[in-house]
């Protein structure tokens, strides 16, 4: 309660000793708001002052004890005190101006504003990117989902996430604690973000999840996952924050068709063949009957473990001026780039997704175990047909190899007394006969492909996995953190026309 000079005054026409002290004055004001000498909308206008929009905490709680009042009017100050300070706490009684007291809840402390992400005008290369100055998004069609720029709410929920995921850890340094502030955002994100991933709410069935709320089963046992040490579930916001990366700036994987699945080790789906039609027909005569002999073909796909873990002392997170637990995370994102490329080029489809090289059913293509020449990527290009290539953007069918492989592409002379190259001397926009070049290191110099990387369809399961644990002897020892990470992918061409493949290009 603040003793104003017109609140002072009116006290001392009430018997207030002129010289009285603040304390005395609130008590006073207390006692003549019980007995009604002083009523609501007096004692407002007597302590209102210009620059006040609101009344404070406290004075909105003397309405609880105006109340209080009118049912006993006998009561005094000094009885009525203790149950003014219990409707403050409890925060639930309505002030003057008809406002609820309530504490701001820490989600609302940040601004849950997105804004547009699109891809950049040029790849990590510097090339052009396949889809400079689109929307960032995954697959293709109806199940395309936008991803957005993350909020400051988002940032501030995936960081309480990554906390929470290393708090069963012992001798955590003090900022990897989790505060009330870092719980109240699980909390939120809990009871009101979209998750992905799956949780055993439902005992030994495991149900996955994808981009939606949690049931009140499910949140429990995400809670109780996360003080076991692993995290079966994650936020949406946190999974796109890890792989906003690899869709921005890798050199195959943003070009082929990423689908988001919640659950499964094994995708089941069919491919369809075209009929066809015959002409020469004529009365009494029989239609030729199309032979649906492998019409509809199975498309598998099997899920693949991606993962990682790194071991960081605990004394050097103590000293770190930084977010080094968060920097890893991000870490993780990047690395993931160069490993979706390796994966869509050369994955082995044993153990990881199965790559274009090793695909069935691709064109083969001569590459003479020499130098290349003009006809040898001619062989690329129209081993790929036009059904492959129509109604694609041209960024999205492209050559791949290593650098060397491109550099001798680009080295190809007019002639052998005419130095100058035939693909010209643009060396550095990485293209070739109209087509980007990408480059995956991991290719041998004796593999290359043109492919319609649109054909190509990748399974994201949703929901990565953050481990950490300072648990097991080495790691005592040592006073070590480990922070393990984990996510599962799948991947393989739709169709093998989409393709040409050499493994015997010049070594």
């Amino acid at each position: 309660m603040k003793i104003t000079t017109a609140l002072k005054k009116f006290l001392v026409e009430n018997g207030l000793a002129a010289n009285a002290t603040d304390e005395q004055a609130k008590a006073a004001a207390s006692r003549l708001l019980i007995t009604d000498a002083l009523t609501q909308e007096k004692f407002l206008e007597l302590t209102a002052e210009p620059e006040a929009d609101l009344a404070t905490k406290l004075e909105k709680g003397l309405d609880a004890l105006a109340k209080l009042g009118e049912q006993n009017a006998a009561a005094t100050a000094a009885a009525t005190l203790p149950n003014m300070g219990k409707a403050l706490a409890e925060g639930g009684e309505k002030g003057a101006a008809g406002t609820v007291v309530r504490v701001k809840r820490a989600h609302e402390w940040y601004s849950d504003k997105r804004s547009e992400l699109r891809y950049p005008m040029q790849d990590s290369r510097g090339t052009k990117h396949p889809f400079a100055g689109q929307l960032v998004g995954e697959g293709e069609g109806p199940l395309k989902r936008v991803i957005q720029q993350s909020s400051q709410r988002d940032s501030a929920v995936c960081g309480a996430y990554v906390k929470a995921s290393l708090q069963h850890c012992k001798g955590l340094p003090p900022q990897l604690r989790l505060t009330d502030h870092d719980k109240d955002l699980l909390q939120f994100a809990l009871a009101e973000l979209e998750w992905g991933g799956q949780s055993t709410a439902l005992g030994e069935k495991f149900e996955g999840f994808n981009n939606r709320k949690l049931t009140e089963l499910e949140q429990k046992a995400v809670l109780d996952d996360v003080t076991s040490g692993g995290v079966e579930a994650a936020p949406i916001v946190f999974d796109d924050m890890l792989i906003t990366t690899p869709l921005l700036y890798g050199e195959l994987f943003p070009s082929v068709n990423v689908v988001p699945i919640a659950r499964g080790r094994r995708i089941e789906g069919v491919s369809i063949g075209n009929v066809t039609l015959t002409s020469g027909g004529a009365d009494n005569t029989n239609i030729t009957l199309f032979t649906t002999t492998s019409f509809i073909a199975a498309f598998d796909t099997n899920i693949y473990v991606c993962d990682g873990a790194i071991e960081i002392g605990l004394d050097f997170l103590s000293d770190s001026p930084i977010d080094i637990v968060g920097e890893v995370n991000r870490q993780y994102g990047i690395r993931q780039l160069a490993w979706l490329d390796e994966q869509v080029a050369v994955g082995d489809g044993t153990t990881e997704p199965e790559g274009v090289t090793v695909s069935g059913g691709t064109t083969s293509v001569a590459g003479g175990s020499a130098a290349p020449t003009v006809g040898v990527y001619e062989s690329f290009f129209f081993g790929v047909t036009k059904k492959y290539k129509q109604g694609y953007p041209a960024d999205r069918i492209m050559f791949c190899a290593n650098e060397t492989t491109y550099q001798r592409a680009r080295a190809i002379a007019v002639g052998a007394s005419d130095a100058r190259r035939i693909f010209g001397m643009t060396h550095g926009d990485y293209m070739l006969m109209g087509h980007k070049y990408a480059i995956v290191e991991a290719m041998a110099n004796t593999q290359a492909f043109f492919a319609n990387m649109a054909r190509y369809r990748m399974y994201r399961r949703l929901g990565i996995t953050v481990r950490a644990t300072t648990e097991g002897q080495t790691l005592v020892r040592k006073n070590l953190l480990m922070i393990s990470a984990r996510a599962r992918w799948g991947g393989q061409l739709e169709d093998g026309g989409a393709a040409a493949y050499s493994s015997t290009m010049q070594a």
